[in-house]
């Protein structure tokens, strides 16, 4: 599934999980969620829903982007679904 074919409600439910916290820990200065994380969860359901569908949609790309250039994936979509990254049993994709 790519990231248009995702449906509003599954970009508000990511774009709320993304505003709690960075999900590689290393938040950059430009990050548009980066002031919703000082925000009580509340006020963040409250930011997200108040978005335009177009903005969810450019907010979850930046997010895809920042996010395959802090691991380092060439394929990655967020997902974390590359052959570069590490496996989920500690050794490199492919071990």
């Amino acid at each position: 599934m790519s990231n248009d074919d995702l449906s509003e409600k599954e970009y508000t439910v990511k774009l709320i999980c993304l505003a709690d916290e960075c999900p590689v820990g290393r938040e950059n200065a430009e990050c548009p969620l980066s002031a919703a994380r000082e925000m009580p969860f509340g006020e963040k359901v409250q930011w997200v829903n108040g978005l335009s569908s177009q903005e969810k949609k450019e907010m979850y790309r930046y997010h895809v982007t920042c996010f395959s250039k802090k691991r380092g994936c060439s394929s990655c979509a967020g997902c974390g679904d590359s052959d570069d990254r590490e496996g989920s049993k500690g050794g490199k994709a492919g071990e």
